[in-house]
């Protein structure tokens, strides 16, 4: 596959045609901040992070997450107690709904480094040629990285 580069049809800073990307995290490591700055440094966004109640430990750490979504006309989104993840999406659409009504689609990924920036790439790239679809990205669980919670869950017949 093709490495995703800045590519300036990927987040149209016009305002039409955009598609957030979205990403609800508690208690997350440096992978999320790796993800956010590949996607940023790919012009990809704008990304919606949801802080899903972390311990106050982690303001710092958002704080960092904060600036980077921020740059690409994200947002960071917080709940105060932890909801879980359906809850953390459910805030994140409803954010698009209101705040962001130009755009065409979303795409979610996780916190914990199970989706890479190509593969948020394709199928942005996907959604953009295909927007009256439903896009829907299929995972590997073979590969190394992968946690064991989601090989395991995810696979099982």
């Amino acid at each position: 596959m093709k490495d995703i580069e800045r590519d300036n049809n990927l987040y149209n800073k016009n305002g039409t045609d955009t598609i957030p990307i979205i990403i609800p995290s508690y208690e997350p490591d440096v992978r999320l901040l790796d993800l956010l700055k590949n996607l940023d440094s790919c012009n990809i966004g704008p990304i919606i992070v949801v802080n899903d109640g972390s311990d106050k430990k982690y303001d710092v750490f958002f704080s960092k997450v904060k600036k980077i979504v921020e740059r690409n006309s994200g947002k960071l989104l917080v709940h105060e107690v932890n909801r879980g993840k359906g809850r953390a999406l459910k805030t994140a659409f409803e954010y698009v709904i209101h705040e962001i009504p130009q755009a065409v689609g979303v795409i979610t990924a996780d916190s914990d480094g199970q989706h890479t920036t190509n593969s948020i790439g394709s199928v942005l790239h996907s959604l953009f040629e295909n927007p009256d679809y439903l896009v829907l990205g299929v995972r590997r669980f073979d590969i190394e990285g992968i946690p064991w919670k989601s090989r395991g869950g995810e696979s099982a017949d």
